[in-house]
């Protein structure tokens, strides 16, 4: 699995039926329980940040519906994600505060 913040491609990865790996690094996914893996990097060229978020034991068979959900929601993660690490940044040079004052309402409630 490469990481897609080049491309901008969603990864799926099924560690099972995926005929690339050698036998260790299958072992290891399975030692660390990671299977159906979906995976979306995003950059910012203004902050230089980059995010990648990942999330493994997907219940079900990977398909392109998880693709075309996780490419809908990375850009808006990695938004929320950018906000909060400059707020976080401003909050640290002027006096540390709690950074999740800095989620909306709408983002607290889908985290909680």
């Amino acid at each position: 699995m490469r990481l897609s913040g080049a491309t901008g491609t969603v990864q799926l990865f099924e560690p099972d039926r995926d005929t690339v790996l050698f036998t260790l690094e299958l072992q290891q996914f399975h030692h660390h329980e990671l299977s159906n893996i979906a995976a979306h990097a995003q950059s910012c060229a203004i902050t230089g940040l980059t995010s990648h978020f990942s999330f493994s034991q997907m219940p079900e068979p990977l398909s392109a519906r998880h693709a075309s959900v996780l490419a809908l929601l990375v850009p808006h993660m990695h938004a929320a994600l950018n906000r909060i690490v400059g707020a976080e940044q401003e909050q640290i040079a002027a006096a540390p505060d709690s950074v999740a004052s800095n989620l909306t309402p709408r983002e607290r409630e889908v985290l909680d």
